[in-house]
């Protein structure tokens, strides 16, 4: 805060000190000596506000390397991509399986949700899931119990909604529904 405020008055005092002997020596006018410590202070004025702006740059630089960061990360629209592919195929063979049925509803309708063989293991090593299946009718209420493991819970629901994908095995949610 204070080293700009400083800093001029110094250096003013530096030449004032080297120059003095160039004055009473007389090879330095008292005109010249006393214009150049005016614009030594002008500089030191114009150097404090810019060592200030300076400094408000130097707050911005921790954000801006944070926001660099995330933006720099690696996308995941390639994941996304692929399981809405294989979830379109996998919707696809449903509908011709279910259509040769005579179900007396929309063959659409009558595809199950599905969790394949999924597994869910976190990059710390800690595993939720192993070769879970399942099989549930559109329309059906279904309750997730288990335990007191909240954690477990979110997770089901975060894989059911594909916010995060499964390490092993795959979600089926046909793709004329919504997950919001």
């Amino acid at each position: 805060k204070y080293f700009p405020k400083w800093l001029g008055p110094v250096f003013v005092a530096l030449y004032m000190s080297t120059a003095t002997t160039h004055v009473l020596e007389g090879d330095l006018s008292v005109g010249g000596f006393l214009a150049t410590i005016n614009i030594l202070r002008g500089i030191a004025g114009q150097f404090g506000d810019a060592y200030n702006v300076l400094m408000s740059l130097n707050v911005l630089a921790g954000p801006l390397r944070s926001l660099t960061h995330l933006l720099n990360m690696p996308i995941d629209v390639p994941r996304f991509k692929q399981a809405h592919d294989a979830r379109r195929e996998m919707t696809r063979k449903a509908r011709a399986r279910v259509s040769q049925m005579s179900t007396g509803c929309v063959a659409e309708d009558a595809i199950p949700l599905e969790v394949v063989n999924m597994g869910m293991t976190f990059s710390s090593g800690v595993r939720l899931f192993r070769d879970l299946s399942l099989s549930v009718p559109q329309g059906s209420l279904v309750a997730i119990t288990q335990g007191n493991n909240v954690k477990a819970r979110s997770t089901f629901m975060k894989l059911l909604g594909q916010v995060i994908f499964p390490t092993e095995g795959q979600v089926f949610i046909p793709t004329h529904l919504r997950v919001l």
